[in-house]
C-alpha cells in the first residue's frame, strides 16, 4: 500500500473515530459506541470512503499492544492474588458453562460437536479492551469488582492463549508429542527470557534513559520496551498481546513506572481508538438479515447468557451481590481474542463460515451493549444502596 493512502486510512478513521465518540459523548453514551459506528461508516458495506481493514487491523493490533501494556503497568500482583479466590475458578467455570451453551447452539443450526466446541470457545472469553476502557471510564478500576474483573479476563486470556496452541492439532490428522512440546517449550522459554531481562537490564536501562531528562528518548525507550517483548512472545508463538501484559508488568515493577505509564498513555488512548473502529468495519448487515433467529441466538448468548453463568458463578464463589453483579454485566462480551480463535479456527477448517459472522456479529453486538449494562447495573446498585465497595475497604 502506498504511504499516501494508508496516511489518508488513519486519518479518517481517527477523525471519523473523533466525531462519532463527540456524538455518543453528547448522548451521554460510552464513546465505544461512536467509535463502532466511524467503524462501519467506513467499513465495505455502507455507501462512501471505505478503509482498507489490513491499514486499520495493523493500526488497532498495536492499540491493543499498548492497552495490554498499560494494564500490565498498572496491574496488581497482590490484589490479583487477594482476587484468585474468585477469578482463577470463575473464569474456568464459566468458561465452561459458555462452551456448553455454543455446542448447544451450533447444534440447533446443525453444526457437528467439534464445530460447536470451537464456537463455543471463541464466544466464551470476554475483551480485555473493552473491560479496562470501561473500568477507566466508570471509575471501576480500583473497586473489588474492578480489580477481580481483570484478573478473571486474564485467567481466560491464558486459557485461550491454550486453546489457540491445541486448535491446530484438532484440525491433523494425527497428534504428535513433538507439536504438543513446541509451544509448551516456547511458553516455558518466554518466561525465562522475560524474567532474566525484567531482573536487572530492562530496569537499569529505562533509569539510565529517564537521567538523560529527554521525554522523548524515554517514550522511544518504553515503545521499545513494550514491542520487542511483544515481538518476542509473537515468535515464540505466543499472543502479543499477552506479552505486552507480560512487559507492563516487568516496566511497572521498575522505578520509573510512573512515568512510563505518563508516557505510554497518548500511544494508547490514539491506536485504542483504531482497534475499535477496526471491529465496527467487520459488521455486515447482510449476515444479520440472511440469517436473524441464529444470530439473535448468539448475540442472547454472549450478553444475556454470559450474564447469568458470570453473576451466578460469581455469587456461588461467596461474592457480595453487588460485585457479583457488576462481574457479571461486566464479562458480558467478547472481544479481540475471539476475533483471533475464530479466524485461525476458519483457516483450519474447524468453524463455518456461519458460525464464524457468529461470533463477529455478537462481539460487535456485546462491545456496543456493554457500556450500557454496565451503566444500568449502577445506576440499579445506587437505588438499591449497595454500591460496590473499593478494594481498600
Amino acid at each position: 500500500m502506498h504511504a499516501e493512502a494508508f496516511i489518508a486510512d488513519m486519518a479518517m478513521a481517527l477523525g471519523v473515530g473523533l466525531a462519532g465518540g463527540l456524538v455518543a459523548r453528547s448522548l451521554s453514551f460510552s464513546p465505544i459506541i461512536g467509535y463502532l459506528l466511524a467503524g462501519f461508516i467506513l467499513g465495505p458495506f455502507t455507501p462512501g470512503y471505505v478503509a482498507q481493514a489490513d491499514t486499520i487491523g495493523v493500526l488497532a493490533e498495536v492499540g491493543v499492544v499498548f492497552l495490554m501494556f498499560g494494564v500490565g503497568l498498572h496491574f496488581d500482583l497482590p490484589g490479583l492474588a487477594m482476587t484468585r479466590r474468585v477469578s482463577v475458578p470463575g473464569a474456568l467455570v464459566k468458561m465452561a458453562l459458555v462452551v456448553a451453551m455454543g455446542v448447544g447452539a451450533a447444534r440447533l443450526m446443525g453444526f457437528s460437536v467439534l464445530e460447536g466446541v470451537v464456537f463455543g470457545l471463541a464466544i466464551s472469553v470476554a475483551s480485555t479492551v473493552v473491560l479496562v476502557r470501561t473500568l477507566q471510564e466508570e471509575s471501576l478500576l480500583e473497586t473489588t469488582a474492578g480489580r477481580t474483573s481483570v484478573g478473571w479476563v486474564i485467567v481466560e486470556d491464558v486459557a485461550t492463549v491454550f486453546f489457540l496452541i491445541v486448535l491446530p492439532l484438532l484440525g491433523a490428522e494425527t497428534t504428535t508429542w513433538q507439536a504438543l512440546l513446541a509451544p509448551v517449550g516456547g511458553a516455558v522459554l518466554f518466561g525465562v527470557l522475560v524474567w532474566v531481562l525484567g531482573r536487572s537490564l530492562i530496569p537499569s536501562l529505562l533509569a539510565w534513559v529517564e537521567r538523560e531528562h529527554s521525554q522523548e528518548l524515554f517514550v522511544l525507550a518504553i515503545m521499545s520496551t513494550a514491542l520487542g517483548i511483544a515481538s518476542i512472545a509473537y515468535v515464540l508463538g505466543l499472543s502479543v498481546a499477552l506479552g505486552a501484559f507480560v512487559a507492563g508488568l516487568v516496566v511497572g515493577r521498575s522505578p520509573v513506572s510512573q512515568q512510563a505509564a505518563d508516557g505510554a498513555l497518548p500511544l494508547r488512548d490514539a491506536f485504542g481508538v483504531l482497534f475499535f473502529v477496526s471491529v465496527g468495519m467487520l459488521t455486515d448487515p447482510g449476515a444479520i438479515m440472511s440469517a436473524p433467529g441464529p444470530m439473535l441466538l448468539v448475540i442472547g448468548i454472549v450478553t444475556v447468557g454470559k450474564m447469568v453463568f458470570g453473576g451466578v458463578v460469581a455469587w456461588a464463589l461467596r461474592t457480595s451481590v453487588p460485585t457479583a453483579v457488576m462481574l457479571a454485566v461486566l464479562l458480558a462480551q467478547t472481544g479481540e481474542f475471539s476475533f483471533i480463535l475464530a479466524q485461525q479456527a476458519l483457516h483450519l477448517g474447524l468453524l463455518p463460515t456461519a458460525l464464524y459472522d457468529a461470533v463477529l456479529v455478537s462481539a460487535v453486538a456485546s462491545i456496543a451493549i456493554n457500556p450500557l449494562l454496565v451503566r444500568g447495573a449502577r445506576v440499579v446498585l445506587r437505588r438499591l444502596d449497595s454500591a460496590v465497595v473499593p478494594a481498600s475497604a
